[in-house]
């Protein structure tokens, strides 16, 4: 008993500093394009519905590994002459972008069955974030009257913004047999915080003919961001008899966000950091969520299942410049989502599965701004309120389809897809001129995204799923693909 409690506690403890989530609740899914209507996953659905914690009877210790990333460098180099009677003007220049982008999340859990009907289970992620962009341009720039020349300048200049994101959460959840028909099950965050560190460099150095020495010029801001978030969610699970069940769920989350600028540099000279605390930005939000999906199986042949939810959350962002409101904004969204799928067995090894899913989805956004003005001695006072109104709509379609083939008895691969179709809709109301304007519905735009995966089982307690995504970066074919990839690792006592 001592030994299975220390393999325990440390493969926890390894799984919470190593592993994560990512493309989808687990590598399996993932591996198959995410389809997961008609399908089940033992390790994976009690992060969807923590009532289905009670199916699992042996101790089990989850982990995570996801990354993505992606890197785009351009150079682009120009030189050309203008001529105009004996005068000749030459420019060049040349100018870089990077850009990259890193998202690593890991994610750890223990699922502990207290007997036949009770399972408890803790749950810790860490992800981190990075963000890089920058620009370096030079240019010159000559001019001459026959064989004199008449004036030259370069100028030299450099941009860069840079963000890092590091998240830590907590959370708890269990679930409990009361008949046995019915079981209902909860999940909690105790704790969610993260902060964002944000830096922008802005330096240009230039020069021309006639002047003494080269003018140079730097900007540097710095802001941070801290982020909460508590959320709750309940769930039951019904067994209406051996070929039909459903589940369903309700979720509630509270997000704040305080955004301020701690650090701003004005070529040496630093601005006074108690000003800078008088800028605030701030954000709240309460977020809501129903579901209901039923499955029902036919044969052994064929399962199908359908899913039904609405989420909808309420959201306000207010501007604070030395204590006065000169932004607000307040956000309505809302969207439904139906669902239906189909799994096929067609022997004891394969299994292919399909789900076709309609999103639609709609955003009210009202903006409130107050003009100032600032006196002499520094006071702000406000003079008027403009707002404005913007309606979005969205339309999603998605199609996912994915196959699972058992090769040996402790060895599977994946193969998937999804492809999802976009259509959105802008509508804008300026109260303040009185008008009214409706933008064209964009173009349908899809993108497709291809999976793979395997699973391998070893003596029949610890279970390796890796799972591949590639997709365009863009909404054109030839974008630069981005990877991602995701790792869980599974044992069982």
């Amino acid at each position: 008993m001592r030994r299975k409690i220390l393999i325990l506690l440390f493969s926890c403890l390894f799984s919470l500093s190593v592993f994560s989530e990512g493309l989808a609740t687990s590598a399996r899914i993932a591996g198959m394009g995410g389809v997961s209507i008609a399908v089940d996953d033992l390790e994976s659905d009690p992060f969807v519905n923590p009532a289905k914690a009670v199916r699992i009877s042996k101790p089990l210790v989850l982990g995570d590994f996801s990354h993505q990333g992606y890197s785009y460098r351009h150079t682009y180099e120009w030189s050309d002459v203008d001529r105009s009677g004996n005068y000749a003007w030459y420019h060049s220049g040349n100018s870089q972008d990077r850009s990259s982008h890193s998202t690593t999340i890991s994610r750890g859990a223990c699922l502990y069955p207290l007997g036949a009907n009770l399972v408890l289970g803790g749950h810790y992620h860490f992800s981190y974030s990075r963000h890089l962009s920058e620009y370096k341009g030079y240019s010159t720039d000559r001019t001459t009257s026959g064989d004199s020349i008449i004036s030259t300048s370069w100028s030299n200049g450099y941009d860069s913004w840079k963000g890092k994101i590091p998240e830590n959460g907590v959370s708890l959840w269990g679930g409990v047999r009361i008949t046995p028909q019915i079981a209902l099950g909860f999940s909690t965050e105790l704790i969610l915080e993260s902060t964002e560190k944000e830096t922008d460099k802005n330096e240009s150095s230039y020069w021309h003919s006639g002047m003494s020495d080269t003018s140079h010029h730097l900007r540097k801001w710095e802001y941070k961001t801290t982020f909460s978030q508590k959320e709750f969610t309940g769930g039951v699970l019904i067994n209406l008899s051996k070929k039909l069940e459903g589940d369903g769920t309700f979720s509630f989350g509270r997000y704040d966000q305080d955004h301020w600028q701690t650090r701003d540099v004005r070529d040496t000279i630093v601005v006074d950091p108690d000003s800078l605390s008088k800028h605030r930005d701030l954000a709240k939000e309460d977020f809501y969520s129903l579901s209901f999906a039923p499955k029902y199986r036919f044969n052994d042949l064929v399962r199908i299942g359908s899913v039904i939810s609405y989420s909808w959350s309420r959201s306000i962002n207010s501007d604070k410049d030395f204590g006065v409101k000169t932004d607000t904004g307040k956000e309505k969204f809302s969207s439904f989502n139906i669902g239906c799928g189909l799994s096929l067995t067609p022997d004891a090894k394969t299994l292919i599965a399909l789900d076709l899913i309609f999103t639609p989805q709609k955003s009210t956004q009202d903006f409130f701004y107050t003009e100032t003005e600032t006196t002499s001695t520094g006071e702000i006072h406000q003079k008027g309120d403009i707002s404005r109104t913007e309606e979005r709509k969205y339309l999603n379609k998605t199609v996912r389809v994915g196959m699972e083939r058992e090769i040996s008895h402790n060895f599977s691969v994946r193969v998937g897809s999804n492809f999802v179709i976009t259509k959105y809709d802008l509508k804008t109301d300026d109260k303040e001129n009185e008008s009214e304007r409706h933008s064209s519905p964009s173009m349908d735009r899809g993108v497709s995204t291809l999976t793979a995966g395997f699973g391998y089982l070893w003596k029949e307690r610890f279970k390796v799923d890796y799972a591949l995504q590639a997709r365009p970066s863009g909404f054109m074919w030839y974008s630069p693909l981005d990877f991602h990839h995701q790792l869980n690792i599974t044992y069982s006592l």
